[in-house]
């Protein structure tokens, strides 16, 4: 008798113990699918990777307070099985540098200044003008150490950057006005298409979005500009991630403007979002089928 494929779904030790409704959603999925899917999490050294044909990082929503042993554990996961997304796109979204690059290949993006330390910091040394702005390290995750600061307090400022420490780079960037009104979208793209869109806005006397900062998320559409923005960041990733999130702002015109790419941990809805759910199941089964090729184009 064959034995049936095996899938890993890589999930902080918290969502092993009580899983999200979203990692059940895929491993009743891909176990309809006829494969193994087990939650297992990522940081439990007795497991034994080579014992899973895929892992797939999902719920691993600790990982920003462990970066390093996450980059090395994900490093290992890749070497004894196929790993989603790959190792090396994980290594480079880790640090929100990766913007530069994206802005380099013709994607609109919210102005970026990056300062490794509060020394360098000198008054308007951003190549942008802005009320307020946003000051967060560059290797961060789910809003932790995000700080809003009036731009014309520089001791403020170099506070925020001193606060990171010296290991840590920062970003600094405008505070878009929009995330109030318009609100953030978070669109999810799966194989290269686009399956669900959430609007979130933070709550009245916040900035930051997240639920847990107190932020509303509704289900929404894209409009056409979302969708041709979309398809040009699409365009412009090689290699495509199998999943990723892609957050974006309105500027004064209502143009969007790349926030975050997340393809690490990102929620993707699943139990919400039933037509990605199925076409990550159908690239899962895919890949298992033809697991040279993905390992050619990761």
């Amino acid at each position: 008798m064959n034995r049936k494929q095996s899938v890993a779904i890589l999930v902080s030790e918290k969502y092993a113990l009580t899983p999200h409704a979203d990692d059940l959603a895929l491993k009743e999925h891909l176990e309809s699918f006829g494969l193994q899917a087990t939650l297992v999490p990522w940081d439990d050294a007795s497991v034994s990777f080579d014992a899973f044909d895929l892992a797939i990082v999902r719920s691993c929503w600790d990982y920003q307070h462990h970066v390093s042993a996450f980059l090395d554990r994900m490093q290992h996961i890749g070497q004894q099985c196929i790993l989603v997304n790959p190792t090396a796109t994980i290594v480079w979204n880790s640090d929100k540098r990766y913007l530069q690059e994206i802005a380099a290949r013709g994607i609109p993006i919210v102005p970026c200044h990056f300062v490794d330390s509060a020394d360098a910091l000198t008054p308007n040394c951003w190549p942008f003008t802005a009320e307020k702005l946003i000051i967060k390290p560059t290797v961060s995750a789910s809003g932790y150490d995000t700080h809003l600061v009036n731009a014309h307090d520089f001791s403020a400022i170099q506070e925020c950057v001193r606060s990171f420490g010296e290991q840590k780079t920062a970003i600094i960037q405008p505070f878009i006005s929009s995330v109030k009104t318009a609100g953030e979208r978070s669109a999810v793209i799966i194989d290269g298409m686009p399956m669900f869109v959430m609007k979130k806005t933070p709550a009245d006397e916040g900035f930051l979005v997240h639920e847990h900062w107190g932020g509303t998320y509704t289900e929404t559409t894209l409009t056409e500009k979302d969708q041709l923005f979309l398809s040009r960041l699409v365009d412009v990733l090689n290699p495509m991630p199998l999943y990723m999130r892609v957050d974006f702002l309105y500027d004064h015109q209502g143009d969007p403007l790349l926030l975050e790419l997340e393809l690490i941990e990102p929620n993707l809805y699943l139990s919400r979002n039933p037509a990605g759910l199925e076409l990550l199941g159908q690239a899962i089964t895919r890949i298992l089928s033809e697991p040279s090729h993905f390992s050619e184009c990761s």
